[in-house]
């Protein structure tokens, strides 16, 4: 399914038109109006027929992407991919769409030499192309949260991950985290 939420941050009601592209596949949204200065939410159930799952060997990612339609003209937009795949765990091991899938995992901190922690896409790309070619297919953010260019070059490589909370607090924006 989706779920999206749309903000008006004008000081007038604002009618739109949702639309969702996932591949060659249109899902519609009933129109709604959203009143000044406020939020709607919305959860459309889809399937796709026969989807591509995802494994570190085939990384299929879909893009989805909501259009917004106000009365004469699209007024944004947004995207992001996204991968369908099943996992289990249990006594007898980790599971990845059905069959039994053994992890040869790393416990990576995000630093990298003569940068520090200021890493761009294409050194974290860099760094998790590395790991691949040694026949890395998991990888354990030790230490800290994962930047979304992290899980997106994961995502895109094919590699399973552990987004780590190490830091033991219980501050409600820690907790949100």
């Amino acid at each position: 399914g989706c779920e999206a939420t749309f903000v008006n941050r004008t000081d007038k009601p604002q009618t739109v038109r949702p639309s969702l592209h996932v591949g060659d596949q249109q899902v519609a949204f009933d129109e709604i109006t959203i009143e000044p200065l406020r939020s709607v939410s919305i959860n459309k159930q889809f399937l796709i027929d026969q989807p591509k799952l995802w494994t570190p060997e085939t990384p299929h990612l879909y893009e989805a992407t909501i259009q917004i339609h106000g009365e004469q003209q699209k007024m944004d937009e947004f995207s992001t991919t996204f991968g369908i795949r099943k996992i289990d765990y249990d006594k007898n091991g980790f599971f990845l769409n059905g069959s039994n899938y053994l992890l040869k995992g790393v416990c990576e901190h995000q630093d990298f030499a003569g940068v520090g922690v200021a890493l761009n896409k294409d050194i974290v790309a860099f760094k998790l192309l590395k790991l691949k070619e040694m026949g890395v297919n998991a990888y354990r953010s030790a230490h800290h949260f994962a930047s979304k260019d992290l899980l997106d070059c994961c995502d895109r490589l094919g590699i399973i991950v552990m987004n780590e909370n190490r830091i033991l607090e219980t501050s409600p924006w820690r907790l949100r985290d």
